[in-house]
């Protein structure tokens, strides 16, 4: 349709445009962008400060909270404009940089984690162009040309792009043909679909447990990543050393681990995550903590929760 059309045209111009910017130019706009995008974007801004005060509310005033939230969106546009200017990273790879001084990722396999926070596009890219492309769980869009064209910039070093329809047996797969894999785990997840209940920032969180599920069948270490964007235009990505898992852990209490080492990196750099996100959208009937305006309770959530408490012994909702 003629929508399709228009966001279709403006991809094509977006890839003629951002690749023949100079680095300094592509940082530029996309303060531009992104102070844009935070005006003008009233209802993910209004989500950005729900979930701000949710959870860092005692920490921040609320003209801190909004610059948080401002500086969210321009680093965010800086992560997607990046993409576009991938075709020139090819040539000057040393836009994106690498440390890994506990020789994390190593050549052996590992199912890596991260978050939708500044920097995860050249991130994951950049993998391939070190020579340790992966599979990764591909957005679907309702606009497959636009999807295509996000698709293939993601794929263009080298890494796999799986479905998401079925992305569990699909990254199993891909793990089977001694490939590694990575993951972006700070999604909401529909109770009705195989989640788990973990607390994030001391609220409820309906979370994915495909790595974890992954780590159960495989026994592979789950490393988790991190990222630093800087004025100057380059990215550089931290691996950790492999999560320590117990023995015999359950998938929440392997998805809680992984939780519990984001989320002090997130209160680190707040202004790096993707708070125009509703990562709480769902809440247990009756919750005593304060949950985002936009949360729904759920009685789904609320027996989820339930099953995992008597499961796994956790504190109480």
């Amino acid at each position: 349709n003629f929508r399709y059309q228009l966001e279709t045209g403006a991809m094509r111009f977006a890839l003629w445009l951002v690749p023949i910017l100079p680095r300094k130019g592509c940082v530029l706009l996309s303060r531009v962008v992104g102070t844009l995008g935070y005006w003008l974007d009233a209802k993910g801004r209004e989500v950005s400060l729900c979930n701000l005060e949710a959870v860092l509310g005692k920490r921040y005033t609320e003209e801190e909270r909004r610059e948080i939230a401002r500086k969210s969106y321009i680093n965010l546009a800086r992560t997607f404009l990046d993409l576009f200017w991938t075709p020139r990273l090819l040539k000057e790879p040393h836009w994106v940089r690498y440390e890994d001084p506990h020789g994390a990722l190593g050549e052996n396999q590992v199912i890596a984690v991260s978050l939708h926070a500044a920097g995860f596009e050249w991130s994951g890219i950049g993998l391939g162009l070190v020579g340790r492309p992966m599979a990764f769980l591909a957005q679907d869009f309702k606009n497959m040309s636009v999807g295509t064209f996000f698709h293939d910039l993601r794929q263009v070093s080298g890494n796999v792009g799986v479905n998401r329809r079925g992305g569990m047996l699909k990254m199993l797969k891909q793990l089977q043909k001694g490939l590694s894999v990575v993951m972006l785990t700070d999604l909401t997840v529909d109770p009705r679909m195989p989640s788990t209940a973990v607390k994030v920032g001391g609220l409820w969180m309906s979370a994915t447990i495909i790595h974890a599920a992954l780590h159960q069948r495989t026994g592979l270490p789950i490393v988790p990543g991190t990222y630093d964007v800087h004025p100057d235009g380059s990215t550089v990505a931290h691996f950790h050393p492999a999560l320590e898992l117990p023995p015999g852990a359950t998938p929440q209490e392997i998805v809680q681990i992984c939780w519990d080492f984001f989320w002090p990196v997130i209160e680190a750099k707040p202004e790096y995550w993707m708070w125009s996100y509703k990562h709480w959208r769902f809440k247990p009937v009756g919750a005593r903590e304060q949950y985002p305006a936009y949360a729904n309770e759920s009685e789904r959530f609320t027996k989820l929760i339930n099953r995992e408490l008597d499961s796994n012994q956790l504190p109480g909702a």
